[in-house]
């Protein structure tokens, strides 16, 4: 077991030096999931004492998710208004970022404060359905008007297209919007 441990380590934290006798790694593993789902959770009190204890804001998860991304994904405005005031990045996580969280998850105040931030507007995140989209692209296919205003203002791109289907937002909004009025 304690080979597995290593190994996720030496995946997880590249260049950190370690090996078998090296527990650094284990400790490191068992400590993100709690800061992260506390995220998720909205548990401000937690998360505050975690960030003031020195957990690294800016620590992944196994599925490259931050705290940041985790409480965009929620809706949780004021830990994502936490977080970047205490330095998170908004460009971290692998697979979304922060932005594409909040868009997902209709979180409009998020998105106002990451965009603020300097949050990428154009950046392509993963969805299963129909592979990468960007925040316009998801705010529109929820037919969020709002939100869909206030990417275009930062400069999301109306003419991107989701590689190898070639659909546009105003594809996707058509497609989700026109079923949603009737």
């Amino acid at each position: 077991m304690f080979g597995l441990v290593w190994i996720l380590g030496a995946l997880v934290f590249p260049g950190v030096d370690g090996g078998p006798g090296d527990r650094s790694q284990e400790a490191a593993i068992d400590d993100t999931p709690g800061f992260i789902a506390s995220a998720e959770a909205g548990d401000f009190a937690q998360v505050k004492s975690l960030v003031a204890s020195g957990t690294d804001i800016n620590v992944q998860d196994w599925a490259g998710r931050t705290a940041l991304v985790a409480a965009a994904s929620h809706g949780h405005a004021d830990l994502v208004r936490f977080l970047l005031a205490a330095g998170a990045n908004v460009q971290a996580g692998t697979e979304d970022s922060a932005l594409i969280a909040a868009a997902k998850s209709d979180d409009l105040e998020s998105m106002k404060l990451l965009l603020d931030a300097g949050a990428a507007v154009n950046a392509w995140g993963e969805t299963r359905e129909s592979g990468p989209e960007t925040s316009l692209m998801f705010a529109a296919e929820h037919c969020n008007a709002p939100a869909v205003r206030l990417l275009v203002a930062h400069g999301a791109d109306a003419k991107a297209r989701i590689p190898f289907l070639g659909f546009t937002a105003i594809h996707l909004a058509v497609g989700s919007c026109r079923q949603e009025a009737s």
